[in-house]
């Protein structure tokens, strides 16, 4: 009788410590892919305020900036990755295989461009939106 007391008391302890590690794996993920999430738009932010609002050419899951002294710098969602490049070169993967999509509008009279990321860790989609006023 111990000895079956004993292996239910193992079994929920063994239980409860692996729902515990799920979950807080589940939650790091989901930090993770925010926090990537959040420097990816401030990367993209940057290039937008170096360009002037005719160097910018928006897309479906693509951005492309110009800058004063020519250099172009691209942001590309496909097979789940965020990637910029400048100048056709891979310079940076911002987001690893959790980028859904990338939607770019640009509005030519109040200069600013909309960017919203979509990115999802599991279970856990989020969505960023930022609008960026052209500073040239």
């Amino acid at each position: 009788m111990t000895a079956v007391a004993f292996s239910i008391l193992a079994l929920a302890t063994g239980s409860m410590l692996v729902f515990g590690w799920q979950g807080w794996k589940r939650m790091n993920d989901s930090v993770d892919m925010q926090r990537d999430a959040s420097l990816a738009m401030h990367v993209m932010a940057r290039e937008v305020r170096k360009s002037s609002i005719g160097d910018i050419t928006v897309g479906n899951n693509q951005l492309e900036c110009v800058d004063p002294s020519g250099t172009n710098v691209s942001f590309t969602v496909s097979g789940g990755n965020l990637d910029m490049t400048k100048n056709s070169t891979l310079s940076l993967r911002l987001i690893r295989r959790q980028a859904v999509s990338l939607v770019t509008t640009k509005n030519t009279a109040n200069r600013s461009v909309t960017l919203t990321l979509s990115s999802a860790a599991g279970d856990d989609p989020s969505q960023i939106v930022s609008t960026i006023y052209v500073r040239n």
